[in-house]
């Protein structure tokens, strides 16, 4: 069991360079746990996806509705104090945070390629290559 980042959840669904690491990441472990902002995450990175011209709008629709429902019943959110004390103390953005919080509280590690999270929290945050 881990916590996924969104750009973990993309790395998987979408084509790209880190397709495969997702992939091998599912196959080692395949139950993903996510905040609930992930949805909101996803739908950006998805409309970049739209607005560079590499995925059709109704195929983004289809792939963003099919994550909503994937991920429904391994949605889970840490607590508004948990959120504002690793924000504040660690200088990263609320929606990083609500990964590290989610992380913390189900005792796993966030799978994650962002460097300011890798680097702030190194107990809880695992590069994909690492993990």
């Amino acid at each position: 069991m881990i916590v996924a980042d969104a750009n973990l959840v993309a790395y998987y669904y979408l084509p790209g360079p880190f397709q495969p690491l997702a992939q091998r990441i599912i196959q080692k472990d395949p139950v993903w746990f996510v905040p609930p902002i992930l949805v909101l995450e996803f739908r950006n990175i998805l409309l970049g996806f739209v607005r560079g011209k590499q995925l059709h709008k109704k195929d983004a629709i289809e792939l963003a509705v099919r994550v909503e429902l994937i991920f429904s019943q391994r949605t889970k959110g840490g607590s508004s104090a948990q959120v504002m004390d690793l924000a504040c103390d660690s200088g990263c953005s609320a929606y990083d945070a609500e990964y590290i919080a989610l992380a913390q509280m189900m005792g796993v590690k966030l799978v994650t390629n962002d460097k300011y999270l890798l680097n702030a929290f190194p107990k809880v945050a695992v590069a994909l290559e690492d993990f």
